[in-house]
């Protein structure tokens, strides 16, 4: 029943319409952000948004000097940090998400199958917390690291006799243009023949 009232009687965020711009900008901030974790369902969304906005008005109450989205992003993180913390019993680092816990709450389908227990209060089901725990606490394949030794290519005789042929070239530059303008001649020769017909 608390939970609807909060719904039906959002905070009061002063009376100013500056202040409820800015608190506008705050709403739209939060659902944002979880939007971008998935939250789908309009209703559970806007019960945590409120819950957010709730602990924000009470930080800006305290220190006026801080901008109502600034505070209820920085609440944001933290619920959704202190949840998935209580919740999985996964300590994250630097009390932050992180794309590795953003990652394990898809990879544990809770956008979707699992929506219903987003930001709920603990303990979560078995299913949804080892669901939850499993997907941040799997590591990456471990790969094997091997050296990369060059080794010489393997030519066939003829290529082997042609590459030393080529290296000594090197030794007569002017007769290795000279070569080359006249394979490109040659080449261009045939072309022209052949598209001339």
């Amino acid at each position: 029943m608390d939970q609807l009232a909060a719904a039906v009687n959002p905070p009061s965020f002063g009376g100013d319409p500056a202040s409820i711009e800015e608190w506008n900008e705050a709403f739209v901030t939060v659902e944002g952000y979880l939007c971008s974790l998935g939250m789908k369902n309009r209703l559970l969304r806007s019960r945590i948004i409120h819950q957010v906005l709730d602990r924000a008005e009470e930080r800006v109450a305290r220190e006026a000097a801080l901008r109502p989205s600034t505070v209820a992003m920085e609440e944001t993180i933290r619920l959704v940090a202190e949840w998935f913390s209580v919740s999985t019993g996964v300590h994250l680092p630097d009390n932050r998400l992180a794309a590795r816990g953003r990652l394990a709450l898809l990879l544990a389908d809770l956008p979707g199958r699992y929506q219903n227990y987003f930001l709920s209060r603990p303990p979560l089901p078995d299913e949804v917390a080892d669901a939850l725990r499993s997907s941040y606490l799997n590591e990456s394949p471990v790969l094997d690291r091997r050296a990369m030794t060059p080794r010489p290519i393997a030519l066939n005789p003829i290529m082997r006799q042609a590459t030393v042929w080529w290296e000594g070239l090197n030794r007569t530059p002017i007769f290795k243009r000279l070569l080359i303008l006249s394979a490109l001649g040659l080449l261009g020769t045939l072309l022209l023949l052949f598209f001339w017909r």
